[in-house]
């Protein structure tokens, strides 16, 4: 493996040089790439539930209720964030994954 691929292989990209030869590398690749997504999505949650409680203090104390999008409001895409979270524990801990505590 040369210097190049073993960077690609470390890092997971997708299309770097290391091209994987075998099923176990693809399925390892996969999953070490959900446990990317799973973590990044965690860090959403946190950072979507902070913002909600900041928009709800700030609308309680304007006395106003909020006129964005349906489909564009920060409960929306925290509870889209949350489905994505159980679909990515649900597929980590089928593959043998341990994360009792650790998506809370």
């Amino acid at each position: 493996m040369t210097v190049v691929e073993f960077d690609s292989w470390i890092s997971g990209a997708e299309h770097g040089a290391y091209r994987w030869s075998t099923n176990d590398e693809r399925t390892e690749r996969t999953q070490l790439q959900a446990m990317r997504e799973l973590h990044a999505q965690i860090r959403e949650r946190k950072r979507l539930t902070a913002n909600l409680a900041i928009e709800r203090t700030l609308d309680a104390a304007a006395g106003e209720i909020a006129t964005a999008q349906e489909w564009d409001t920060t409960e929306e895409r925290l509870a889209e964030s949350s489905r994505r979270i159980a679909q990515l524990t649900s597929y980590l801990t089928s593959a043998g994954w341990d994360l009792d505590g650790w998506t809370n």
